[in-house]
């Protein structure tokens, strides 16, 4: 008996070490990509994927075609048609694009941190970045860019190019600029950082008690500077807040929810879940941390609002917590994933379905779409019918024309720098009385635009032509002075802020603390 229990005191670590052994072959043959394992496990057999025929095609074309091709634009193309074939939101993003894209979704990029815009083949700088290097330099408003490290600056695309190139692995660039009423150029150093683009990039108090705020993407910081900018104002005045998703165009679901959650003082209130293909629900809910006691909160929409802005109104409008002020949304209910690929791009891919606490399903119909959804749905409080077709309807429209041709192909922003320096206003940027500005007529601004001033007749009531006026007047204040007098002095002839300033003063439209805070917690 006792030759038998030593035999196995012998055999044991023989037997682990060899079990160990194995289990160490097979977890290094199961992560080996070229093994049978993985693809008989993951590959469909009676499927075409993974048999390399786009490759083979390609190798093709390249080695056999009559004229020389370039086979990776082939390639770009290929992808981005398999990608069109599913919806309007899967796509192929090349390296290039990439960079761009995530500079844009992570708040911040790199450069000197001005902003500019093309007059004639001039680059004007219309804007210099708060704590920016640019800031720090001797740089000023509407320097003109003639040279960019002692290239010549000469037409658009080239401005483009040099400017990123300029910034591309280094550490300083040098501008010469020309300066208004001088002949002489300045050559300025600047250093190279990370540059921080707020997500929120307005929060002003109107009165006493209503706060408004400009949410321009829901990109990776947003949470963050919302809070901040809340934090910088006056506390006693944030009582009703006026939150502008207007040309919203989304971002990060998660950094979305986080906002909303602000808006409910209950914790586990639904704000929005998802769906993938195999019917996996992923839900987002409120957190019960409030760091404001907002009262009334109306959410400012429109055309352009899409995908994060669509979620933040939803959700607002299932629980009745506030009111929906403007146009129909976009229409973008799907959430996509984003692949990184071994050539620098990346794909972006629909993996799921978002949906509205009350359960509706706002994406636009696209070919292919067989999601059907004939359901009556309502809000949570007031049990108002909530609308099931594409985008989010507000609960009170602006009647603003949304297919208005410009009336000068350049733009608001260009049309707004061309009046100010044919009227020699930027000479006298610190002095000028913005009221000017507002004065301005229709008619007064085509006359200053137009090059034959006599035959120009324009009909100063047609909705196209004020909403194109105020435009123009916003950017023009904003380049005299900031966001914040631009938005301040032009709210008296903004039509969405006119509506909401008065919805505020309607109690019916709002729900009280009492009858919101019975409502049933449900999806």
């Amino acid at each position: 008996m006792r030759t038998k229990v030593q035999n196995n005191n012998i055999y044991k670590p023989m037997l682990y070490a060899f079990i160990l052994s194995l289990g160490i072959f097979i977890g290094f043959e199961l992560s080996n990509p070229d093994q049978f394992y993985i693809k008989h496990v993951n590959v469909d057999e009676t499927s075409y994927a993974g048999t390399g025929r786009v490759e083979e095609v390609l190798r093709f074309i390249e080695s056999r075609y009559v004229d020389d091709v370039n086979t990776d634009e082939l390639t770009e193309i290929a992808l981005q048609h398999v990608l069109n074939q599913l919806d309007p939101h899967s796509s192929y993003i090349s390296p290039i694009q990439l960079k761009d894209v995530s500079q844009q979704m992570s708040g911040s990029y790199t450069g000197i941190g001005i902003e500019t815009l093309i007059d004639k083949d001039t680059l004007v700088i219309v804007k210099i970045m708060d704590n920016s290097p640019a800031e720090k330099s001797e740089l000023q408003l509407f320097d003109q860019i003639v040279k960019i490290d002692d290239k010549i600056a000469s037409d658009p695309q080239t401005n483009y190019e040099l400017m990123s190139e300029s910034v591309k692995n280094k550490n300083k660039t040098t501008l010469t600029i020309k300066r208004a009423n001088s002949d002489a150029l300045i050559d300025v150093d600047i250093d190279i950082d990370e540059i921080s683009t707020p997500s929120t990039n307005l929060a002003i108090s109107l009165d006493d008690s209503i706060t408004y705020v400009k949410i321009k993407q829901f990109n990776a910081k947003v949470y963050r500077d919302f809070n901040y900018a809340l934090e910088a104002l006056d506390q006693t005045k944030i009582k009703h807040i006026i939150v502008d998703l207007r040309g919203n165009p989304g971002g990060y679901l998660p950094e979305t929810a986080k906002i909303l959650s602000l808006f409910f003082e209950e914790k586990d209130k639904m704000l929005v879940y998802t769906k993938d293909r195999n019917d996996r629900i992923a839900e987002h809910k409120s957190n019960g941390t409030q760091f404001y006691q907002f009262e009334k909160v109306i959410i400012l929409v429109d055309g352009g609002s899409a995908s994060g802005s669509e979620i933040m109104a939803g959700a607002i409008q299932d629980w009745d917590r506030g009111v929906i002020i403007g146009q129909a949304t976009f229409g973008k209910g799907l959430v996509q994933e984003q692949y990184n690929l071994q050539n620098g791009g990346a794909i972006r891919l629909t993996v799921a379905r978002y949906f509205t606490p009350a359960g509706r399903y706002i994406q636009k119909p696209f070919q292919g779409d067989d999601f059907k959804d004939s359901s009556a749905y309502s809000s949570f409080l007031y049990n108002r019918p909530l609308s099931n077709q594409s985008g989010i309807l507000p609960d009170v429209t602006v009647n603003v024309p949304t297919d208005c041709p410009l009336l000068f192909e350049q733009g608001h922003a260009y049309t707004a720098y061309k009046l100010l320096k044919d009227k020699q206003w930027l000479q006298v940027r610190e002095t000028l009385n913005l009221d000017k500005i507002l004065a301005l007529s229709a008619q007064d601004i085509v006359n200053s635009m137009s090059k034959d001033k006599t035959d120009k007749e324009i009909n100063e009531a047609d909705p196209c032509v004020r909403e194109f006026v105020r435009k123009v007047k916003y950017q023009m204040i904003s380049l005299m002075s900031d966001e914040e007098t631009a938005v301040t002095k032009t709210s008296q002839i903004d039509p969405y802020l006119v509506e909401a300033i008065h919805s505020l003063s309607q109690k019916q439209l709002f729900a009280t603390s009492a009858n919101y805070n019975s409502a049933s917690n449900k999806k």
